[in-house]
């Protein structure tokens, strides 16, 4: 049973629109000031996705691509904004230390606050998206234990067929389960997951789960944040358009984005109320231990289904594929 509701989210909207800016800022600050407005608007709703991470007067800025900045926060804010109204400080020039760069994390405000900072133009998603996705990689350096993304295989490591088509082909897999929705594909998706992390090397399996951990949750939370209810649509087209080459770890790494919020989903659709998902993602858990824990998915079964799986769900991978070994 989903442990997200949506059902308050309008009535939540409603009541913090209209209350800001009552008073007008500067012109060259409407853009900014709509931006921050969508997202103070979803406050409530983003409270809920994640218990911890972002309280309703949670500190925040957006900024533009000459600099003009616009701080949220009920504490104390920067010094030198040039215009205020009620718990929003607009500043004319870059913060201090900020750069080009897309998104800042963990700014440091005054009284130990820290902030996301997200420019509005040039972002390929919703800046609420960005925002809660960027913000969410700051809680976890705070937050979460065992996050181990960081390094890279060398190429070596996806230049055999078999390693690139095995790849290839739970992607595929993952993108049915996702689109059909049935427990059985996302039974047989999981399966073959164990089992092939055991066909190759098993470095190539760890930094997939690890990347899962690390990017996957923060795009569930940036998707659940920007699009709510239809956030299953959003994850279904970036499952449906993403190039699976799988050619070196950063194929690796960009495809984590999506198996790892559809696993996220998958644990949130699946688990028992009274089981916090969460707090073991947190705990160190990655998102495939934990769904293959709930689905009770054996490692000795799975390897002895592999190749049925890959027979059952497309030949055409089986035929490709050299010798498996099993």
């Amino acid at each position: 049973m989903k442990s997200i509701l949506f059902s308050s989210l309008a009535a939540a909207m409603l009541l913090f629109h209209g209350s800001l800016f009552a008073v007008e800022l500067p012109k060259q600050a409407e853009e900014l000031r709509q931006e921050a407005e969508k997202i103070r608007s979803k406050s409530p709703w983003l409270a809920q996705i994640w218990p911890g991470f972002w309280p309703e007067n949670q500190p925040f800025i957006v900024f533009n691509t000459v600099g003009e900045t616009l701080l949220f926060t009920t504490d104390e804010p920067l010094p030198g904004y040039e215009a205020k109204h009620s718990n929003y400080y607009y500043y004319t020039e870059r913060l201090p230390n900020t750069t080009d760069f897309a998104y800042f994390i963990n700014y440091p405000l005054p009284n130990n606050q820290l902030a996301t900072a997200v420019r509005i133009h040039d972002l390929n998603s919703e800046v609420i998206d960005t925002l809660l996705h960027e913000a969410f990689h700051g809680y976890q350096s705070l937050h979460f234990n065992n996050l181990h993304a960081s390094s890279f295989l060398e190429p070596s490591y996806f230049s055999e067929p078999t390693v690139r088509g095995l790849l290839r082909f739970q992607f595929s897999l993952a993108q049915k389960a996702h689109a059909e929705q049935g427990e059985e594909l996302v039974r047989d998706w999981l399966t073959f997951r164990v089992a092939f992390q055991h066909a190759i090397a098993p470095e190539i399996g760890e930094l997939l789960a690890s990347f899962e951990h690390l990017e996957g949750t923060a795009h569930w939370v940036g998707i659940q944040a920007a699009y709510a209810e239809h956030s299953r649509n959003q994850l279904g087209d970036f499952l449906r358009h993403f190039q699976a080459r799988f050619e070196n770890s950063n194929h690796v790494r960009t495809s984590a984005y999506a198996t790892g919020a559809f696993l996220v989903d998958i644990l949130n659709e699946y688990s028992p109320d009274d089981y916090d998902w969460r707090a073991q993602l947190e705990a160190g858990n990655t998102p495939l231990a934990l769904a293959v824990e709930l689905f009770d998915i054996d490692p000795e079964t799975a390897m002895n289904e592999m190749n049925a799986l890959l027979e059952r769900h497309n030949s055409n991978y089986r035929n490709r594929l050299m010798a498996l070994p099993l």
